[in-house]
């Protein structure tokens, strides 16, 4: 008799079919197992500084050894984060604030003092976004109204609304290099009472780089919206690294002067690079104290259900800067200075490029652009150039070093030449 065991699962294992792996994902494993030099990460949205490190603003890495101090000193007390004061937040109670006070700007006061404001801690961005979609349908039910949104979109908020059946339409995002404040419009108006409208904040847009650029546009945005009766939910992942924070996040207050109801979901993975802290919010303004706490609970509820408590260390070091008038103002100064970076590298790879697809690149904001490339012209690129990039054509200005800019550009001109979408 063998002295071996045999292990078998049981049957609802053993039937469980293969889901296959996450594009993105994916592709920064075939990245890191790259072991040729000149390899270029344009694929996950992540910033590099020029020596081909991640990119970590000043401030964060100063309010970390803060921290650190802080620690040695009085010993890590890092527990649950818990539902607390009067409107039940959760979260670091001065992270939230900051964030609010960055977010709604001249509202802040008002929504603050007279107790208008839900808020809570969550896991980044996606966090924010399941949270609030899993709350209107605990709320809601089937009935949840659909979600209006630009395509090409960032691909996670489509797929969080399929796997959670929630109805979604579309506009086109992009016309011409250009947002297509045409469509945008038409489709809100065609929209049906209560839809709510899903934007990016500011002139950043994953996966385009392309969204509306002044505040005419989101004015007449914001008309529309008020007209159709619908509701803004705005997605911020990219504060500071447009055009400034202020500038980044106006879009929202110019809804709340149309006395729109808003949503905003916001992440510091880029700005902060915190981007394994899984540092976010998502903060909701109401009309009075009573509906902040009743928003409140039942946000906290599907948080519960969802990780029970948000991640703490990342709120802390954003905690430390927005306390702080002196780091705040260098946070700022970083955000200019890799805002700045950012376009000085879609200059350089523009300059390689034909006009059509140079202006893509040249007029984008951010981190982001979308080429008109194949997945066959990705493919070659990764065999060819070691570059890498998304199939669907996105890719990461932010991850190509001043040194990569060269081979980064005449890559991409072969390949968009060769294996144009």
């Amino acid at each position: 008799m063998s002295s071996e065991s045999a292990f078998r699962a049981p049957p609802l294992l053993d039937n469980l079919q293969p889901k296959g792996t996450d594009p993105i994902l994916n592709l920064k494993t075939l990245f890191d197992s790259d072991i040729r030099s000149h390899k270029v990460n344009a694929a996950i949205g992540e910033i590099s500084d020029d020596l081909g490190q991640i990119w970590t603003p000043l401030a964060v890495q100063i309010a970390k050894m803060r921290l650190a101090q802080k620690d040695l000193v009085s010993g890590a007390n890092r527990g649950y984060l818990v539902p607390e004061g009067d409107l039940l937040w959760v979260g670091n109670d001065i992270f939230l604030r900051g964030t609010a006070k960055m977010i709604f700007g001249r509202y802040f006061e008002d929504l603050f003092n007279h107790d208008k404001l839900a808020a809570i801690g969550t896991i980044g961005a996606s966090g924010g976004f399941s949270t609030i979609i899993d709350s209107l349908t605990a709320h809601y039910g089937d009935k949840i109204p659909p979600i209006l949104m630009g395509t090409p979109h960032y691909g996670n908020h489509s797929l969080m609304m399929h796997n959670r059946k929630i109805n979604f339409t579309t506009y086109n995002q992009v016309k011409d290099g250009e947002f297509d404040i045409d469509s945008a419009i038409e489709a809100i108006q065609k929209t049906n009472r209560g839809t709510i409208v899903l934007f990016h904040g500011g002139e950043t847009h994953n996966p385009t780089g392309i969204n509306p650029k002044t505040q005419e546009q989101w004015i007449q945005l914001a008309q529309a919206t008020k007209a159709a009766n619908s509701v803004a939910l705005f997605d911020f992942p990219y504060i500071g690294l447009g055009k400034g924070i202020i500038e980044d996040t106006e879009a929202i207050r110019i809804f709340m002067d149309h006395e729109i109801p808003v949503v905003a979901i916001i992440s510091y993975s880029k700005n902060a690079a915190l981007y394994n802290q899984r540092t976010g919010a998502l903060l909701i303004p109401t009309a009075d104290k009573v509906s902040a706490l009743n928003m409140a609970q039942l946000l906290n509820a599907t948080l519960r259900n969802y990780v029970s408590s948000p991640a703490s260390f990342g709120e802390e070091i954003m905690a430390e800067i927005f306390s702080d008038p002196d780091l705040m103002s260098e946070w700022e100064n970083d955000l200019t200075y890799m805002s700045l970076l950012l376009k000085h590298r879609r200059e350089i790879i523009s300059s390689y490029l034909p006009e059509n697809n140079a202006k893509i690149i040249r007029e984008g904001v951010g981190i982001f652009s979308l080429l008109p490339i194949s997945p066959d012209g990705a493919k070659y690129l990764r065999e060819q150039y070691a570059i890498y990039i998304l199939d669907n054509g996105r890719v990461n200005i932010g991850g190509v070093t001043e040194n990569q800019l060269e081979h980064f550009g005449q890559g991409l001109k072969d390949a968009l030449s060769q294996f144009p979408k």
